[in-house]
């Protein structure tokens, strides 16, 4: 799975959870938390079908 859909599903996961009713005030508060990440590192991803290889050719630049 492609990093920008992985992130996506991540997002998605955590607001189910929350619409559904976390236990506590902080289990809330971290899943508003992961949203909020994921969907940020997801907005700065490239959005190109090959960033997995793209990491692998950065991997072994080095």
């Amino acid at each position: 799975m492609f990093i920008r859909n992985h992130l996506a599903v991540v997002s998605h996961w955590a607001q189910c959870e929350l619409a559904d009713g976390a236990e506590t005030p902080q289990r809330a508060a971290h899943l508003r938390r992961l949203i909020e990440a994921a969907d940020a590192l997801r907005a700065e991803m490239p959005d190109m079908p090959t960033n997995v290889l793209e990491l692998e050719r950065a991997r072994h630049a080095h």
